[in-house]
């Protein structure tokens, strides 16, 4: 007994018949990508994933209908399931489909073939839906074989476009994703600044990034090392500081933990480095060590990391600290919050399916829509834990340099404490912190900071500390 609720058109119930009626088979000949374009406009994107699936995997795409299709499962359940197909494909053909095209970009893209990315971006068409996101891989690319002149035009091209691409977005995923896009070009044009050691430009163009974005917190390390780089201590100091603020706990990187202790050292606070060193020695050692021989155990087991991160999602704590906070950052991530956010809307599409004796469409399997969507479900969990492993790995590699990072400033500080030894110093302790040692401009105001972190103060605190090299 079959029914879909209240909220599926008559003619969507009619092509649902039409199409499910069918098993999932190869001996499926034709595309019934027109229905499945109706079916997605009636919400059910998840459920009809397996049908393009199928169609994909037979190269047998090829209308606009099709590419329409294709930019709705980019936008609503994400771009890998789609790179999941074609990633390993030798005889992938794009059959001149934008949305096709973007993807294949991405893979070549990931594989470093950055010219061979380039010139299928420039292949698309500059009114397709899909357009806007290439522009990011486009000017990325641009970066990896130094051609950063060009690369900052595309980022402002890819700006424009994707400004443009938000004011026709229907849905909030796609304006989500289009948001997510501009600022990355944004900060792309930042970065290429920084890169040519233009730190002044680079500082001013971090600031166009709203505290609003969903890319902010990560990008404020950045911001940091370009204050390092300024000279300008006490601002690094203070934007590392904005990590221990509430809204953003869940944040781990562990190159900020080494700029701080880096920071200290050029100003030759040893009181401080050794602090931090010891302090970030404490907190992870142990349970590195621990996580590393875990991983050997599980690596590979993608359904594990999508509970951990689940587990993580519910507030419980893992036993590890180091997976913890590992687990707990990724979590927090733009990307993970994208796939998150797409499983639930996915998962809501249960609600537009239902079984009811009063209601039956002949010659339909009661069991296909169910069965199609519970594939889409268990596919984009596993891609899920594919993501968590991935960046658990990542992170642990992090975390092992910045080990080593911090062993050598721990020569450091062991010398100096020796020269200390050794030396008789007739300087007596003074007062830390004085308001003459701030750096600001005539746009920049004074306030003492009480200790409680404020939303639109996050990521603009100073340190007043004086350095003590001699």
């Amino acid at each position: 007994m079959f029914y879909f609720k209240n909220k599926l058109s008559d003619k969507a119930i009619l092509i649902i018949m039409f199409i499910f009626a069918f098993t999932f088979t190869k001996t499926w000949a034709r595309s019934n990508i027109d229905g499945v374009s109706e079916l997605m406009e009636n919400g059910l994107y998840f459920s009809s994933w397996p049908i393009v699936r199928e169609d994909l995997k037979r190269n047998n795409l090829r209308s606009e209908t099709a590419d329409f299709v294709l930019s709705q499962v980019i936008f609503k359940m994400g771009a890998k399931h789609i790179e999941s197909i074609l990633s390993d494909d030798k005889n992938f053909k794009t059959n001149g489909l934008p949305s096709l095209k973007y993807i294949w970009a991405k893979i070549l893209f990931k594989k470093g073939q950055y010219e061979a990315a380039i010139k299928i971006i420039r292949s698309m068409p500059e009114d397709s839906s899909i357009r806007a996101l290439s522009y990011l891989i486009e000017g990325s690319a641009l970066v990896f074989i130094d051609r950063p002149e060009e690369a900052f035009d595309i980022f402002a091209d890819c700006i424009n476009k994707s400004n443009k691409s938000l004011s026709r977005a229907k849905t909030k995923s796609e304006k989500r994703i289009l948001e997510v896009n501009k600022d990355y070009c944004l900060v792309g044009a930042a970065r290429i600044l920084f890169s040519q050691k233009q730190f002044v430009s680079a500082y001013l163009a971090y600031l166009d990034l709203s505290k609003e974005s969903y890319i902010w917190p990560e990008i404020l390390l950045e911001e940091a090392w370009n204050s390092y780089y300024l000279r300008d201590f006490n601002r690094t100091l203070g934007k590392l500081v904005t990590y221990h603020a509430p809204f953003l706990r869940g944040v781990f990187y562990p190159e900020a933990e080494v700029l701080l202790a880096l920071t200290y050292l050029r100003m030759c606070l040893w009181g401080d480095v050794k602090r931090v060193v010891d302090e970030f020695y404490s907190n992870f050692e142990d349970s590195f060590e621990q996580v590393k021989k875990y991983m050997s155990s599980v690596d590979g087991n993608h359904q594990h990391f999508y509970k951990l991160a689940i587990q993580k999602l519910q507030g419980k704590y893992l036993e590890n600290r180091t997976l913890d906070k590992i687990i707990d950052s990724i979590v927090h991530e733009n990307a993970f919050n994208e796939m998150r956010i797409s499983l639930e809307e996915g998962e809501n599409e249960e609600n537009l399916v239902g079984n009811n004796n009063s209601k039956v469409a002949a010659g339909v399997n009661p069991n296909n829509i169910r069965k199609y969507l519970s594939f889409s479900l268990n596919e984009h969990r596993r891609l899920m834990g594919e993501y968590v492993l991935d960046k658990v790995k990542k992170k642990l590699k992090e975390l092992d340099k910045a080990f080593k990072d911090m062993s050598y400033i721990k020569l450091e500080v062991l010398a100096h404490e020796k020269k200390k030894l050794y030396a008789f110093d007739e300087r007596t302790a003074r007062e830390r912190g004085d308001v003459k040692f701030l750096k600001r401009n005539e746009k920049q105001y004074f306030w003492t900071f009480n200790g409680e972190f404020w939303a639109d103060e996050l990521g603009d605190y100073v340190f007043a500390l004086g350095s003590e090299c001699e």
